[in-house]
């Protein structure tokens, strides 16, 4: 019921501080991409022109849903940490999750998707969770994805104009955008 549905939302959440955003953009991709902050790209604005991605979420501190400045990373990190103890076994002693079920990163034939995959799985890795990486040529990839077979999935997204609804509506239950399954 909704129970479930709000404790699935807090562990996706959780998963998605344990990564520091800085890293993968700066260390890894290294073509001088910003974090993300937003499930909006930058640009994308609202009907009296401010950025969405500024408006969206509820801090006073930061824009966005999340906070990806360089100094929050350890502070995401321990919230990670702290959010998924609510639902998991953690050791202490180790300071790794004994009981989190195993996950898997789809992504498709690329170097630079690959690089990015190995870092979230260390990531996961030095807390406990053992991610799989399965990379698949484009087109089994979309249909993979499509299809919801997975546990976690590269995805990238342009918008047809500007509006944030091109973002947004891969959340939406009904939209054939919807590859999460969401809803």
């Amino acid at each position: 019921g909704a129970e479930k549905l709000a404790a699935e939302s807090e562990i996706r959440n959780a998963i998605g501080l344990i990564f520091d955003r800085n890293y993968i953009v700066n260390d890894i991709a290294q073509g001088g991409q910003v974090p993300a902050s937003s499930f909006v790209a930058m640009g994308m604005t609202n009907p009296d022109g401010t950025e969405f991605y500024k408006t969206a979420g509820t801090s006073e501190e930061f824009d966005g849903y999340y906070d990806v400045s360089k100094e929050a990373a350890e502070k995401n990190y321990n919230a990670a940490i702290e959010t998924l103890k609510k639902y998991y076994a953690y050791d202490e002693a180790s300071k790794k999750f004994t009981n989190m079920p195993s996950l898997t990163y789809l992504y498709n034939t690329s170097d630079a998707h690959q690089a990015i995959g190995e870092y979230l799985q260390s990531a996961m890795s030095s807390i406990g969770i053992t991610v799989e990486l399965q990379n698949q040529e484009w087109n089994t990839f979309l249909n993979t994805r499509k299809d919801g077979e997975y546990s976690i999935a590269r995805n990238g997204w342009v918008a047809d104009y500007n509006d944030p609804i091109c973002f947004l509506d891969m959340w939406v239950t009904v939209s054939g955008n919807n590859d999460i399954q969401y809803g």
